[in-house]
C-alpha cells in the first residue's frame, strides 16, 4: 500500500512529464497501426461493391476463391480508375477554376460594384452611398482574403529545406501507408469470412453466450446504418453533382465544374449541406456573372428539393430515422470533434445511439406499465 502510495505521488509530481510520455507512445503507436486502419477503411468502404460483383459472377466462375478474388480486381480497378480520372480531369480543372476566380476577383467586386449602384441610383428613395457603404464592408474583407491567398500558397511552398524535406517525408510516408493498407484491405476481403469467424471465437471464448449473440446482433444492425448511410448517400450527392453540372452548362454559367463539385460534396453533408453549398455557389456566380446569379440560386433550390423530397428518400429511405433537430445536433456535435467528417459521421452515429436508447427506454417502460398508453397515465400531483 505504500508502495502505491509513493508510486502515485511521484506520478503526480511528474505528470506533465507523464502525459508527454503518453502522447508519444500514443503517436508512435498510430504510425505502426495506420496501415491497418487504411486497410480496414478500404475494405469496409468497398466491401458492397465487392459483394455486389460477386453476385454478379457467381454464375460464370465455380471457384469461390477465383470467383473473391476476381471481384476484388475488378472493384479495385473500377475504384482506382475513378480516382485516377478525378486526379487527371477533374481536379486540373478545378484547380484552373479556382486560380481564374482568384485572378479575376478585384476586378469581378469592382465591376459587381458598379452594377449595384448604377441600379439602386435609379430608386429615387434608397441612397445608393448607404448601399455601397454597406457592400464595401462586406466585400472589402473577401476581396483582401482572397488576394492573400496566393501570397499565403507562396510562403507555404517556398520554406526552408528542412520544411521541403520533412513535408516531401510525410507525403511518402503517408503514400506507404495507402499503398499498405490497399494490400492490407485485399486480404481482409478474401478472407472476411475466416477473420470474422476467428473474431467470433475470441468473443465467444470470454464472454457469455447469450451476451455475444445480443452483441453480435447489434453490431450487425449498426454496421447497416452507417453501409446504407455512407452507399447511399455517396450514390445520392453523385447524382446530385452530375445533374448540377448538367443544369450549369443548361444555363451556361462559369466555373460549372467548380460549382458541380461544391454542391456535390457539402452534398454528402445531411441537412446542412444544400445551405452549404448552395451560398458559395451563388456567391461566385453573383461575382463573375451577375445576371445569371438569380437563376442558379433557383436551379439550386429547386435541385436540392427534388434531392430532399424525392432523390434522397428514394435512395437512402428509411435509413438514419432521426428528427431534423437531433440531425443538427448530430452535425454540430460531430462538427466540433472530427470537422467535416465528423458532421458526415455524426449522423450514423447519433442515429446508433439513438436506436438502442429508445429500445432501452420501450424496455423499461414495459416493464414497469406493459402496454399502458402513455398519455393514460395520471400526472404526478405538484
Amino acid at each position: 500500500m505504500i508502495s502505491l502510495l509513493i508510486i502515485l505521488a511521484k506520478t503526480v509530481d511528474n505528470l506533465s512529464g507523464v502525459l508527454v510520455s503518453i502522447v508519444a507512445f500514443l503517436k508512435n503507436a498510430q504510425k505502426i497501426i495506420s496501415p491497418f486502419i487504411y486497410g480496414f477503411c478500404i475494405a469496409y468502404l468497398v466491401n458492397p461493391l465487392v459483394g455486389f460483383i460477386e453476385k454478379k459472377l457467381e454464375k460464370i466462375i465455380e471457384s469461390k476463391r477465383i470467383l473473391r478474388n476476381t471481384s476484388i480486381f475488378i472493384t479495385y480497378v473500377i475504384v482506382l480508375g475513378c480516382i485516377f480520372l478525378i486526379m487527371n480531369y477533374f481536379i486540373p480543372e478545378i484547380m484552373l477554376n479556382v486560380s481564374n476566380f482568384i485572378n479575376t476577383l478585384p476586378q469581378n467586386v469592382s465591376s459587381l460594384e458598379k452594377n449595384v449602384y448604377t441600379f439602386f441610383d435609379q430608386i429615387s428613395f434608397i441612397d445608393s452611398k448607404d448601399v455601397m457603404e454597406v457592400l464595401n464592408k462586406i466585400f472589402e474583407p473577401i476581396a483582401k482574403s482572397m488576394e492573400n491567398i496566393p501570397l499565403m500558397v507562396s510562403k507555404y511552398f517556398n520554406g526552408t529545406l528542412t520544411f521541403l524535406v520533412s513535408g516531401t517525408f510525410n507525403i511518402a510516408s503517408r503514400f506507404i501507408n495507402i499503398i499498405l493498407g490497399i494490400v492490407i484491405s485485399f486480404y481482409l476481403l478474401a478472407g472476411k469470412e475466416n477473420f470474422i469467424a476467428y473474431l467470433k471465437k475470441i468473443i465467444y471464448a470470454f464472454f457469455k453466450e447469450t451476451k455475444v449473440t445480443s452483441l453480435i446482433y447489434n453490431i450487425r444492425r449498426v454496421d447497416d446504418i452507417f453501409k446504407n448511410f455512407i452507399v447511399g448517400k455517396t450514390i445520392d450527392s453523385t447524382i446530385i453533382g452530375i445533374l448540377c453540372f448538367i443544369g450549369l452548362n443548361i444555363l451556361n454559367t462559369p466555373f460549372i465544374i467548380l460549382i458541380s463539385v461544391i454542391v456535390g460534396i457539402t452534398n454528402m453533408i445531411p441537412y446542412f449541406g444544400p445551405f452549404i453549398g448552395g451560398i458559395p455557389a451563388v456567391f461566385i456566380v453573383l461575382l463573375t456573372m451577375p445576371s445569371k446569379a438569380l437563376w442558379v440560386a433557383i436551379f439550386i433550390l429547386i435541385l436540392q428539393q427534388f434531392d430532399g423530397i424525392i432523390l434522397g428518400p428514394k435512395i437512402l429511405g428509411q435509413t438514419v430515422g432521426i428528427n431534423p433537430i437531433w440531425i443538427i445536433l448530430s452535425i454540430t456535435i460531430g462538427g466540433a470533434i472530427l470537422g467535416p467528417l465528423g458532421m458526415f459521421l455524426g449522423v450514423p452515429v447519433f442515429a446508433s445511439i439513438k436506436l438502442f436508447f429508445c429500445e432501452h427506454v420501450d424496455k423499461k417502460y414495459d416493464e414497469k406499465y406493459g402496454d399502458k398508453d402513455v398519455n393514460a397515465l395520471s400526472p404526478p400531483k405538484i
